[in-house]
């Protein structure tokens, strides 16, 4: 049997068709893998959260049953206790109270009724300078966000010092920001 010019070329039309309707479904199929990857991913991190949540409510009610078990000991043993050092307290003799040195808030000297001699130096002063308040710009709120988009992770604490020092060292950006500046700013701006 031979195949005339206008069979064959309808053969290759209909498997370049075949062919092309593989690929569309193998890219839908990959698709649904990429989609599935990530669902999986949520769910692992979701549960490993769940998991961490669960443990932490176990052991709080751990802490909390001995607690309460020692409490009730606990309390009875300091009321004993304070019963004793009142007791002992009661028994001695009381001494009069020494008398103290006042600085006078005009001058910051003692005055010469209440001095025992000895002169006493005016308290010291803090050299402390204060910052002066720098605003955040918008390319650095932009940074926190980004820096958030990129480090964090569903139910564990942002790692603040990880997205400054990135940004630090690729842009420059919170050159003089603290982790502390940038997690402060983190939570204004989701007032």
């Amino acid at each position: 049997m031979s195949m005339s010019l206008s069979d064959s070329r309808r053969e290759v039309a209909a498997a370049k068709r075949r062919l092309a309707n593989a690929k569309r479904q193998a890219s839908n199929i990959n698709s649904e893998i990429a989609i599935a990857q990530k669902e999986l991913e949520k769910a692992q991190a979701l549960e490993k959260w769940k998991t961490k949540e669960m443990a932490a409510r176990e052991a709080k009610r751990d802490f909390d049953k001995l607690n309460g078990q020692q409490s009730s000991a606990v309390s009875s043993s300091r009321n004993n206790n304070r019963n004793l050092r009142q007791r002992t307290l009661n028994s001695y003799p009381t001494k009069p109270r020494p008398q103290t040195t006042r600085l006078l808030p005009s001058n910051n000297k003692v005055s010469e009724d209440e001095s025992s001699g000895d002169e006493e130096q005016a308290p010291k002063q803090r050299n402390k300078e204060t910052k002066k308040r720098k605003r955040f710009t918008k390319e650095e709120n932009k940074y926190i966000r980004r820096g958030v988009r990129r480090f964090a992770v569903p139910g564990e604490q942002i790692p603040w010092t990880d997205i400054r020092d990135y940004y630090l060292e690729m842009n420059g950006v919170f050159g003089d920001r603290t982790a502390t500046n940038i997690r402060d700013r983190w939570r204004n701006m989701n007032k």
